[in-house]
């Protein structure tokens, strides 16, 4: 064990070793695919600490709760290996060859550094991850936008400790804003979107606060989604008709569980506890699951399962259920 901290905190000198090179100028700069293998190394032992973990019975860390089971994972540096990849973002936009793998690099490393971290800094994380948008090649928005919906913002959420000085919760808004104003894609926006439509029951306050105080961009994607998901808010015919807001919905979570691999059912589950949902060799919780998957699951993996919204390509104004006549 002292093997391994001493290993990791001597490549948490190499990070910095990199970022003080970049910031002051020293030549030769390293190039960003050098910087990117020294980060994935982090990824894989981080996952690789993940699989190691067992579940204890009757205890907190099988309930889930976040700062129990962090005192439970070996005494690693993770929180100067936060502070590391945060640095290293910051001089992403300096690199000359390489930017984009640094980037996903940083990005993965982020995902898998989450489940780590204390308290105080995962909940700042989602937002600290949004603001990569502004700094970070275009070529991996997609990626950062997917990390952040289908990874921190389901994780951060769920061991939320305490929702009323949460800074995630507090925070949604300046996500959805920094997404629609650096984002033009309207698929994009209706991905986060539909991932806070699942997690955050009262969204619409968020969106209307960016209708108020956001930029002109980031109100005009806002408005077109307050119209889109409650359309019950515009009811006349000839108003919604004049509603230019059409898109072609993303493609869905895949089930993630090794007997659905080659079978690629759709996910409608996803489980957010994170010695629970150990998958794949390089992938970081959660896990998410198809319907099947879930009613065969184990009760403990059951109790720790969310809904996962599909994407929709409209929403209709009454309810279809022809039981409710309402």
């Amino acid at each position: 064990m002292a093997t391994r901290a001493a290993a990791f905190s001597s490549k948490i000198r190499a990070l910095n070793d990199f970022y003080n090179n970049i910031a002051t100028g020293v030549t030769p700069l390293p190039s960003g695919y050098d910087i990117a293998n020294a980060v994935k190394y982090f990824s894989q032992a981080l996952l690789g600490v993940l699989k190691e973990m067992t579940i204890e019975s009757n205890q907190e860390q099988s309930t889930g709760k976040h700062s129990y089971r962090i005192s439970k994972y070996p005494t690693l540096n993770y929180s100067s290996l936060y502070h590391s990849l945060i640095n290293l973002i910051d001089v992403v936009p300096l690199i000359q060859t390489g930017d984009v793998a640094l980037a996903q690099s940083i990005i993965h490393a982020l995902a898998c550094l989450a489940p780590f971290l204390p308290y105080e800094l995962l909940d700042a994380l989602p937002y600290t991850f949004a603001t990569t948008l502004t700094i970070f090649p275009f070529d991996v928005h997609k990626e950062t936008l997917d990390m952040l919906c289908n990874t921190l913002l389901p994780i951060n959420m769920a061991y939320t400790e305490y929702p009323e000085h949460s800074m995630t919760l507090t925070s949604i808004a300046s996500i959805l804003f920094i997404v629609f104003e650096n984002i033009d894609n309207a698929v994009y926006h209706a991905q986060i979107m539909e991932c806070l439509l699942s997690l955050k029951a009262d969204l619409i306050y968020d969106i209307l606060f960016v209708i108020a105080h956001g930029a002109a961009s980031a109100r005009a994607a806002a408005s077109n989604l307050l119209f889109f998901y409650w359309p019950m808010l515009n009811p006349t015919g000839v108003d919604r008709r004049s509603i230019h807001f059409k898109f072609v919905p993303r493609k869905p979570i895949i089930c993630q569980t090794e007997r659905c691999l080659e079978r690629r059912n759709i996910a409608s589950k996803v489980c957010v506890n994170i010695l629970l949902s150990i998958h794949g060799h390089d992938t970081p919780p959660p896990l998410y699951m198809c319907t099947d998957c879930y009613k065969n699951s184990s009760k403990d993996v059951q109790k720790y399962c969310r809904n996962v919204l599909c994407p929709v390509s409209e929403i209709d104004l009454h309810c279809q259920n022809k039981v409710n006549i309402f």
